[in-house]
Parts: C-alpha cells; sequence; structure tokens
C-alpha cells in the first residue's frame, strides 16, 4: 500500500452519482460520513465530512462554479 491510499469501509455504503454544471460527482455514504469525489484535468477533489450531506453538495457546487 502506498501512502496515498484511501481506504473505504464499503459495507452498507451508497453510492450516487451528481452531475454539477456538467460535472460527474461520486457520492459515498456511510455510517453517517459522506464522501464527494470528483476531477477535472488538473486536480483531484476530495471532501470527506459527517456534515450533512447537502451541505457537502454546495460546497461542491461552489467550487466547481468558481474555477
Amino acid at each position: 500500500m502506498t501512502s496515498n491510499a484511501i481506504i473505504n469501509d464499503t459495507e452498507g455504503i451508497e453510492v450516487e452519482r451528481i452531475l454539477i454544471e456538467e460535472q460527474e460527482v461520486i457520492s459515498f455514504t456511510n455510517k453517517n460520513v459522506h464522501q464527494l469525489y470528483w476531477n477535472d484535468i488538473t486536480y483531484i477533489y476530495i471532501i470527506i465530512s459527517a456534515y450533512d450531506k447537502k451541505d457537502l453538495i454546495k460546497m461542491a457546487e461552489s467550487i466547481i462554479r468558481n474555477k
């Protein structure tokens, strides 16, 4: 395993694809922890938090719209 590996507990995970401004965002929810992942040609974006999923989506919308 490399130092930049991400480990996820996949038991009972909910996966959803969200479209924001034509950008596909992958959402994982497990044990009240929400994770959003997306990328552009330069960066990979990851938001992980126990905050409400709607708040994380608002954060992602702000990042995507202000690039």
